[in-house]
């Protein structure tokens, strides 16, 4: 199968294309700088806003586009107008040009935070979206956007990907994966033996190893539309959360084990009249899809701590 990757050089993007190359799909990625960076492993072209022609230059058929170019939730509170030209506008340029171009499959990465800015309940992709952050808001224009455009779809199928909070090592050292909370710890305690946290740990949140999410897109790719459907969302969560004092206590433990040597973490201390809310992403929909989960915390964490050792120590 023939790929291309929009935002390939993200953290979430090079670990699918890295996966799905695995897997023996042809992948070609996008980027959105002047300068094109040299990659043995993939083809690239250069995509920009408004300014597509590179994909049409492509000699061999698309089968799949993959759209992982959206901007973060710092960045997109800061520029709003860049976030919805990036997450939503692009996106929905995108779409159109895919049912032209006859590609049977586009998948957009969206967000489990388009459900609140608090998560506190059982979550399904029926539930109502009511966060109004400008990355959450971002998101869900786009997918109402790309529900609008499929239906002008005769072959093509759009598959929203509801994220939860994914974590795993990336592949090159300048990723923009270390602010993530469970990436940031591991690196922070390779470095310095110890890690102080923002919070009082009590919060809770469903992790992901990003190999299972790297699995869950093959598992889509290679899925047949028997429903002959044009527009899907899908959670993609483990079903569980996790405060993150337990994760964190799973991160120690490992690495202690690991490393034969003491790891500290601190926390916040814990107010009065904090609340802490518990929530479940529900994925009963993805399981009945016919998906089986595959990797486990543990397994990402390991690869994550041998990442970081190689890199950081």
């Amino acid at each position: 199968m023939n790929i291309l990757i929009i935002g390939g050089y993200g953290f979430i993007g090079y670990r699918i294309a890295k996966f799905l190359k695995s897997k023996r799909h042809t992948v070609i990625l996008s980027s959105s700088k002047k300068k094109i960076i040299k990659d043995k492993e993939f083809p690239i072209i250069r995509i920009r806003y408004k300014d597509y022609e590179e994909i049409k230059k492509i000699k061999k058929s698309i089968d799949a586009v993959i759209y992982c170019a959206g901007i973060g939730a710092n960045q997109s509170e800061e520029n709003y107008k860049l976030a919805k030209r990036i997450n939503t506008a692009m996106a929905e340029d995108l779409a159109k040009l895919s049912i032209k171009l006859n590609i049977k499959k586009f998948i957009y990465f969206s967000t489990i935070h388009v459900y609140g800015s608090i998560l506190s309940k059982n979550y399904k992709e029926n539930s109502i979206l009511l966060n109004k952050h400008p990355y959450a808001k971002t998101n869900q224009l786009a997918e109402k956007y790309l529900k609008k455009v499929s239906f002008n779809s005769k072959n093509t199928l759009f598959l929203i990907l509801r994220l939860s909070n994914a974590f795993g090592f990336p592949i090159t050292l300048k990723s923009n994966s270390w602010k993530l909370l469970i990436n940031e710890m591991v690196k922070k305690l390779i470095k310095n033996k110890r890690f102080n946290l923002r919070s009082s740990g009590y919060q809770k949140r469903d992790f992901i190893p990003v190999s299972e999410v790297c699995n869950v897109v093959n598992f889509f790719l290679n899925r047949e539309n028997k429903k002959k459907q044009n527009y899907e969302i899908y959670n993609i969560s483990t079903g569980r959360s996790l405060s993150i004092r337990k994760i964190a206590d799973i991160v120690k433990k490992l690495l202690e084990k690991k490393s034969k040597s003491k790891f500290n973490i601190y926390f916040k201390k814990y107010r009065e009249n904090e609340k802490i809310y518990d929530y479940t992403i529900n994925n009963n929909k993805l399981i009945k899809s016919g998906y089986k989960f595959k990797y486990t915390l543990t397994q990402e964490l390991e690869k994550l701590y041998f990442f970081c050792k190689k890199n950081y120590k």
